[in-house]
């Protein structure tokens, strides 16, 4: 007999909770803490779908080109310094989060002051990351895309925030070019 997705969606989940379980049982606070993560995606229906890639390779291009909107900021050298995401809303909507906490709600025309490497140089303005909200009905079923900085850029700080963010990812776009091989 074939299940259903709210089947074994709810299968899953007390499953998790057996893990959690001993994961908590045995001190292993990591495990406990991924597992939970995890368990709120499931509930959320979330999805995160990277776009990743070395820089200047038209990742930000092609996220704009998906959203239909040239809403994200980009330019010729390398741009984009801070992790965006970008999930369904009703209308477009811009948060910063900022390390220590804060929440700031900005205009489009003011993204570039926090998100590029010229308006936020080596990230002096404290932002975690910032969160655009979209009306695209690519987004209506819990799709989230994330905008990386490039890899391999002269600011050492763009490659790191994109590997940190690595392991938050379901699943990867990745741009290369044909130019060039990949490494």
């Amino acid at each position: 007999m074939a299940q259903g997705y709210g089947e074994l969606k709810t299968e899953v989940l007390k499953n998790m909770d057996i893990l959690d379980s001993v994961a908590t049982s045995r001190g292993a606070c990591n495990l406990s803490e991924y597992l939970y993560e995890i368990k709120q995606k499931l509930i959320d229906d979330s999805f995160n779908l990277v776009v990743l890639g070395e820089f200047k390779r038209g990742k930000t291009t092609f996220l704009n080109a998906f959203l239909g909107a040239d809403i994200l900021p980009t330019d010729v050298l390398p741009l984009t310094s801070i992790v965006t995401l970008i999930r369904f809303g009703q209308e477009i909507r811009i948060e910063v989060n900022f390390i220590n906490g804060d929440i700031k709600t900005i205009n489009p025309d003011e993204l570039p002051d926090y998100v590029t490497e010229a308006g936020n140089p080596s990230n002096e303005k404290k932002v975690k990351q910032v969160l655009l909200k979209h009306p695209s009905p690519y987004l209506k079923d819990g799709i989230m895309l994330i905008d990386t900085p490039g890899v391999g850029s002269i600011y050492q700080n763009n490659t790191d925030e994109t590997y940190n963010y690595l392991p938050k990812v379901d699943a990867a776009i990745f741009l290369l070019s044909s130019d060039q091989p990949i490494s």
